[in-house]
């Protein structure tokens, strides 16, 4: 599996087809001196497109740079979105990150939102469990504790348990998580209870001086106040508590940010 950086253009006069077998689409923000890196798993109902000015937000507001990748299924990205792809998906690229571009593990921040909280606790509790508070930091903004937790709360508990198995089991997750860790949930959320983050909060084996929640009142599941939610409690989270260490050897180049723009699903855009 490789990491494919991409830019797409539009041009009126040519169907278009992309394809990318066998990779990963990624989309990587540089901010110029930082030695600071976030590892975005996004939410569901989004591709890297959606996201890019959000992200490039966060790479200006938090000094940091950003690699996201797209789940398999989902804009570009061929296959299928099953939770043994994503979990190999976010595996390989923070591989990439700490092999290839040879970033120590204490500069990285897996940050997660929604759904992207699992994958995200997935890796950081299998990090952590083997060099305990070797990561820079861990972000999760409207976490379940486990998806199968989530559809019982919409299905009940009978079918819940019936046709949902364990998948991305958060609540345990974070328990393996002893790095400074920063939990994010609206208090009217009506899609991923508010419970929800405060339980997976509870349950994070950081110690207490290093964990933050934040709930945020008057915000639901899609609506923030992104200036008092997001920027300013995160900028204070990164300065307070995460410390990165300087790159043990030369990183290599990889290409500038790009903007995916107006793609449709399935790797197929026409220009008309």
């Amino acid at each position: 599996m490789i990491l494919k950086f991409f830019t797409i253009s539009s041009t009126k006069s040519k169907k278009k087809r992309y394809v990318f077998d066998d990779s990963i689409p990624c989309l990587f923000i540089k901010f110029p001196g930082s030695q600071i890196f976030i590892l975005y798993s996004h939410g569901n109902a989004c591709d890297l497109g959606d996201m890019f000015n959000e992200l490039d937000n966060y790479s200006q507001r938090f000094q940091v740079n950003v690699i996201a990748y797209e789940y398999q299924g989902y804009g570009v990205a061929r296959g299928k979105p099953t939770p043994e792809n994503v979990k190999y998906d976010i595996c390989t690229i923070y591989q990439f990150l700490t092999i290839v571009l040879n970033v120590p593990s204490k500069n990285i921040i897996l940050f997660g939102r929604s759904i992207g909280t699992g994958p995200c606790l997935y890796v950081a509790a299998r990090i952590e469990e083997e060099n305990p508070n070797s990561l820079g930091g861990v972000i999760v903004q409207s976490p379940f504790t486990s998806i199968r937790d989530l559809a019982k709360s919409f299905v009940g508990p009978f079918l819940g348990n019936l046709f949902v198995g364990k998948i991305f089991d958060n609540f345990g997750n974070i328990a393996q998580v002893q790095c400074p860790t920063m939990v994010i949930h609206g208090d009217m959320d009506n899609v991923i209870p508010v419970e929800m983050g405060k339980s997976v909060f509870q349950n994070s084996g950081a110690p207490e001086e290093y964990r933050i929640l934040k709930i945020c009142e008057g915000s639901d599941h899609n609506m923030w106040d992104s200036e008092n939610d997001i920027y300013k409690p995160i900028s204070k989270f990164i300065y307070k508590h995460v410390e990165g260490v300087e790159a043990q050897n030369e990183k290599k180049n990889i290409p500038e940010p790009i903007y995916m723009k107006n793609l449709k699903r399935r790797m197929v855009q026409e220009d008309n």
